[in-house]
C-alpha cells in the first residue's frame, strides 16, 4: 500500500504535535518556565494533533479547481471582512468607555478570520460557485 503526500503530510504533523505536547509536558515541570507558559504549548499541540487528525481523514478526490477557487475567494472575503473588522475595534477602542486588551482583540481577530473563511466555504460551496 502506498503513502500518498497527504498521508505524510499528517503523520508529520502527528509527529511534531506528539513533540509539542511532550514539550509542555517536560516543561510544566517546576523551574522551567512559568505556570501559564506550559498549558499554552501544550493546547497548540494538542490543536496540531486536530489538524493531524483532520488531514488524515480528508478525502484526496475533493480538491479539483471548482473548490481551490471556492477556497481562495473565500480565504480573500475573509481576508477583506477581517480588516473591516480591525477597523472597527479600533474604532471601539478609540471612542467608546470599552478598551480592549490585546488578549481581547488578537482572540477576536483569530476567531473571526477562522470563522468567516468556514463560513464563506460553506456559503460558496452550496451556492455553487463563486
Amino acid at each position: 500500500m502506498e503513502v500518498t503526500n497527504v498521508k505524510k503530510r499528517s503523520l508529520r504533523v502527528l509527529f511534531f504535535a506528539a513533540i509539542v505536547i511532550l514539550g509542555g509536558v517536560i516543561l510544566s515541570v517546576p523551574g522551567y518556565v512559568d505556570a501559564k507558559t506550559a498549558p499554552y504549548i501544550m493546547s497548540i499541540g494538542v490543536a496540531m494533533l486536530f489538524v493531524g487528525i483532520a488531514i488524515q481523514f480528508r478525502k484526496e478526490d475533493i480538491i479539483d479547481e471548482r473548490t481551490k477557487k471556492i477556497d481562495m475567494a473565500a480565504l480573500a472575503y475573509s481576508w477583506r471582512f477581517t480588516f473591516i473588522v480591525i477597523a472597527l475595534l479600533m474604532l471601539v477602542n478609540e471612542f467608546t468607555t470599552i478598551k480592549l486588551g490585546t488578549e481581547a482583540v488578537l482572540s477576536i481577530i483569530f476567531f473571526f478570520m477562522a470563522a468567516s473563511q468556514i463560513a464563506l466555504t460553506w456559503n460558496f460551496n452550496r451556492r455553487g460557485d463563486v
